[in-house]
């Protein structure tokens, strides 16, 4: 009996060491890297499942004893290979998750990312905005499936880690993960029309602002930003200044973007007191922000106890400024934005709280401007 017993066991080791070299594909090479790919993993567990739900096969409990009994003395480990993470298969079943770091998660998958929403309403006289997830992706490999305490999963984590398999994934198979957990504000900007000074200065500017990060109770001032950057397109003014015409399209988005954010407060801004056409029809909002020298500056504080994250992204015709926070907010704002004259108008910024409806601030701006002129940004 006993000889019996054994010569099962070893029948059975053999058949699913043979099953699992061959779904892999990769034959003798399995046992000197002994790392498989999630995708392979992932794969073979679905069909696992399917086969079990449909009754073509079925996991005895009493093997899935053998091999948690033979695997008791294992730890769940991982390594770090490039952009990819080595891991044990006992790590799954231990629920244990890389924490990545918000800002490391975007930069990780930023190129998938299909489309932003824009939260801004450039068109209504007043408008509701609350912080929403998800941020959005052309595709996720989620490892949810692995980490679910299913008895296929179970069984198939333990068989590899008893064969001394390890898993390879992405990193950003994590990062994806992380996603669901940010929320985001959009503003676009269209650059159809633009005379070519103008489209040249405006994405160099934009382009700063790709990447900075504002921490909890710091101000940011954009003018300091675009002193710092080089190879602005002059056109016909000789003066030496800090920055040229088009930038404004930049401060005007970063100004509309801080409208949305109910703890973003603008410290200083501008108005363009004649070229404003630019930025509105016949219909004047009062929502731009000029910038020139130091003597019109745009600068805003975070007020909240959270950093935010700027990125940028190409649209079709139009480049959008995006924050990012690793948290909702428990605030939502109310944008006003009306003329009042005939080349007058104001802003005004309502916060209130999500749960009671209550107000809880509000910032005012008003813009009197003094001729319609087309020239500039």
């Amino acid at each position: 009996m006993i000889k019996i017993w054994i010569w099962k066991k070893i029948i059975f080791w053999c058949i699913w060491t043979v099953l699992l070299l061959e779904f892999f594909g990769v034959g003798g090479r399995v046992w000197a890297e002994k790392v498989v790919s999630f995708e392979q993993v992932s794969e073979k567990l679905e069909a696992m499942i399917r086969e079990v739900q449909t009754k073509q096969s079925r996991i005895s409990e009493k093997k899935l004893l053998m091999l948690q009994k033979k695997n008791s003395q294992e730890i769940c480990h991982y390594r770090h290979d490039g952009d990819f993470i080595i891991m044990s298969p006992l790590c799954f079943l231990s629920s244990m998750k890389l924490d990545f770091d918000y800002k490391r998660a975007i930069d990780l998958v930023w190129n998938d990312i299909e489309w932003f929403e824009e939260s801004y309403d450039m068109s209504a006289q007043e408008f509701e905005y609350q912080s929403t997830r998800p941020i959005l992706s052309k595709q996720k490999n989620s490892i949810d499936m692995l980490y679910q305490k299913r008895l296929e999963t179970k069984f198939l984590m333990n068989l590899l880690q008893s064969l001394g398999y390890s898993i390879r994934l992405h990193k950003k198979t994590f990062a994806y993960e992380k996603l669901g957990e940010l929320s985001r504000y959009a503003v676009k900007r269209d650059m159809r029309n633009w005379w070519r000074c103008s489209k040249t200065n405006y994405l160099l500017a934009i382009g700063s602002l790709d990447g900075i990060l504002i921490q909890p109770w710091e101000y940011f001032n954009i003018n300091k930003t675009l002193d710092k950057i080089d190879d602005y397109c002059t056109g016909q003014t000789k003066q030496d200044l800090m920055f040229y015409g088009g930038v404004c399209g930049a401060s005007t988005q970063l100004f509309r973007l801080s409208l949305l954010m109910p703890d973003m407060e603008v410290t200083k801004r501008s108005w363009h007191s004649q070229r404003y056409v630019r930025y509105y029809s016949d219909y004047i909002f009062g929502d731009d922000a000029a910038v020139y020298q130091m003597n019109k500056q745009l600068e805003v504080k975070n007020n909240w106890s959270q950093e935010v994250y700027l990125r940028t992204r190409d649209g079709q015709n139009e480049k959008y400024l995006i924050w990012i926070s690793p948290a909702l907010s428990t605030k939502k704002v109310v944008i006003e934005r009306k003329q009042t004259g005939v080349k007058s108008a104001e802003v005004t910024k309502f916060v209130y709280s999500i749960f009671d409806n209550q107000l809880i601030g509000q910032q005012n701006w008003i813009s009197s401007y003094t001729r319609k002129n087309y020239d500039g940004n």
